[in-house]
């Protein structure tokens, strides 16, 4: 979950404060600090900024499954779990198919 939500905020923070001040710069011709580091810094944040993106988009239902994992594990309760499997035996044990 952490990574996902680095990534868009990564994205929103670049874009918004970095991309957009540095290309705002470079088309009014504005007086910067460091005029020659804004080049390379513009080109630095793009990537970055493209990378989260490909990353979020890389698989969206991968994802998704991760949230709903992550977000179901929490309310599992092992302890019943492992009680049910040792009083039951495992299905595998038995030579059934899930």
């Amino acid at each position: 979950r952490f990574s996902t939500w680095l990534c868009v905020a990564l994205i929103v923070y670049s874009t918004t404060q970095i991309v957009f001040r540095d290309m705002a710069a470079l088309y009014l011709h504005a007086n910067v600090g460091n005029p020659d580091g804004l080049m390379p810094e513009l080109i630095m944040w793009i990537i970055f900024t493209a990378s989260a993106v490909f990353q979020l988009s890389l698989a969206p239902t991968t994802f998704l499954n991760f949230c709903f994992v992550t977000g179901v594990e929490e309310y599992v309760k092992k302890d019943i779990i492992e009680e049910v499997l040792e009083e039951k035996g495992s299905i595998f044990d038995q030579g059934r198919p899930l």
